[in-house]
């Protein structure tokens, strides 16, 4: 997926912006301007690749409970995740991105309440229903479907990659630095 069309849909969406104007405004410093970059991209990412597996025009419409099985399959999609292999290309992606995913359904229902966006339903008790309604489907199935796998790679992965010992270049070097500090 080329980065070109991550950002253009990303600033194309308005739940997008909104989202990113949200963490904009609680941002202290430049780290978090780079965090908040990537975490638009990865909700870009994500709208990509819901668009994929059904008519989801907009980031608002991907938030239904009836959508959920497709959330979590454009998760996999974006998490590299390999079925036969049962394993993850990014699986930190696949645990925090629920996180992503709570936070935007918040959002949504405070823009329901402010009357801040279109909806495709003009009955504000009901889309905060249904929008609270995704938050609890992620918090309560997420790990489930998606969180515990990617967990288990995470660990499987860290278990097994060689833990590398100091030279004896570098162990002088800090003994060195020691003693002159001293």
């Amino acid at each position: 997926m080329e980065n070109r069309f991550i950002t253009k849909t990303a600033i194309g969406d308005i739940l997008i912006a909104f989202f990113g104007e949200d963490m904009l405004n609680t941002s202290k410093n430049d780290r978090s301007l780079y965090h908040l970059s990537n975490k638009m991209r990865e909700c870009g990412k994500y709208l990509l690749e819901m668009k994929k597996l059904g008519s989801y025009p907009d980031m608002l419409s991907t938030l239904k409970p009836d959508s959920f099985d497709k959330a979590i399959e454009a998760t996999k999609n974006m998490s590299r995740y390999d079925a036969e292999k049962r394993t993850f290309g990014a699986e930190s992606l696949a645990l925090h991105f629920a996180t992503t995913l709570k936070k935007i359904s918040d959002l949504t229902v405070k823009l329901i309440l402010r009357k801040k966006i279109p909806l495709f339903v003009q009955d504000t008790e009901k889309n905060t229903f249904i929008f609270g309604t995704v938050k609890k489907l992620v918090e309560s199935q997420w790990t489930k479907e998606l969180g515990s796998l990617a967990l288990k790679d995470l660990n499987q992965k860290s278990a097994t990659k060689p833990k590398l010992l100091p030279v004896t270049e570098d162990i002088k070097m800090k003994n060195y630095i020691e003693n002159v500090a001293e």
